[in-house]
């Protein structure tokens, strides 16, 4: 009964091992499409923001031509370029209604090689600094205060690269709608080529054990994206299925315990019976009898032990008959 128990034990405990290392996996691979799946999103939503400067780009490319020809060629200006161009107002025209579609853009800038032609919105001068080599401080009423991505096209015509097109990207609006419908804990982190954080949103998990990490690289913008996804919301049915199985284990194990011990009890009185049997014809009373029962190895013994007393019986029944013939001769 004590193996019996035991190896019930083991192969539930077995199983429950089992289910929760199996789990464990599902809920990793799980975490690995989910966070995939965000990083589709996000690539996609900031393609789609290229997308729409890439049809500015061919706008003014078609319909600007001759303004950028002639701006790009106007040498460093050192007051304020919108005021000072007077082509600008053609370049706006073009512009502007494809601007105001685009809700993620913070703004948006178009330079030559030496001047800031014109922009919406506010501006980056840090990156306007990369681009033409100076910040003309008088242009930034509006600056932007926090740290931006930007994604940069160049306006080219065959091999000649007749300015830029740079729009500063929303970062904390975008994040945040990238975070939307994502689970409590999640968190979205912008990070430059130095891995140095920009921007971040959500609230990260305080159980570390429990978070899945993800880094993925955009081109278009030149950041990194890390994720910080929970693990909750799947430990939560993970932790429920596991006492079911804990639950389902110990009935299954109760239920083997029982069995065992009717069949145990049951099989320990006909032992018992039979041994009183041999007891009996050991002192001597061979009228005794084992009670046929069931269909196993006991049944099998105890018609060998009736088999025995009765031919006991019958060498015994010759025996006296020899001895009275005996004694008649």
């Amino acid at each position: 009964m004590v193996t019996i128990i035991i190896a019930n034990v083991v192969t539930s405990s077995l199983i429950i091992l089992f289910f929760s290392n199996t789990a464990n996996k599902i809920i990793d691979k799980n975490m690995e499409i989910q966070a995939k799946e965000i990083e589709v999103s996000i690539l996609r939503n900031i393609h789609t923001i290229s997308t729409d400067l890439n049809h500015i780009n061919y706008k003014l490319i078609m319909d600007g031509y001759d303004t950028l020809k002639e701006a790009s060629e106007q040498p460093r200006i050192t007051r304020d370029t919108f005021e000072s161009i007077n082509l600008t107002m053609e370049l706006k025209e073009i512009v502007e209604p494809l601007y105001q579609f685009q809700p993620y853009l913070l703004g948006m800038a178009i330079y030559s090689k030496e001047n800031r032609l014109m922009s919406f919105g506010l501006v980056d001068p840090v990156v306007e600094e990369k681009l033409i080599g100076y910040t003309n401080e008088a242009a930034y009423a509006r600056e932007i205060d926090d740290s931006t991505v930007y994604i940069r096209n160049e306006i080219k015509v065959g091999q000649v690269v007749l300015g830029h097109l740079v729009g500063f990207l929303h970062t904390s609006e975008f994040l945040n709608d990238q975070l939307e419908n994502l689970p409590a804990g999640t968190q979205i982190a912008l990070l430059d080529q130095k891995q140095t954080v920009l921007a971040e949103v959500g609230t990260i998990d305080e159980d570390q054990a429990n978070l899945y990490e993800k880094s993925f690289y955009s081109e278009e913008v030149e950041a990194w994206f890390h994720l910080h996804l929970p693990k909750k919301p799947f430990l939560g049915t993970l932790t429920q299925n596991l006492r079911l199985m804990i639950f389902l284990c110990i009935v299954i194990v109760s239920m083997s315990i029982f069995v065992a011990t009717l069949i145990i009890l049951k099989l320990s009185k006909r032992i018992d019976q039979l041994n009183q049997a041999m007891e009996r014809v050991n002192n001597k009373d061979l009228s005794t009898t084992v009670e046929i029962q069931g269909n196993d190895e006991l049944k099998q013994m105890s018609i060998v032990f009736n088999s025995m007393v009765a031919n006991i019986n019958t060498l015994m029944e010759e025996n006296k008959a020899r001895e009275k013939e005996k004694k008649r001769n």
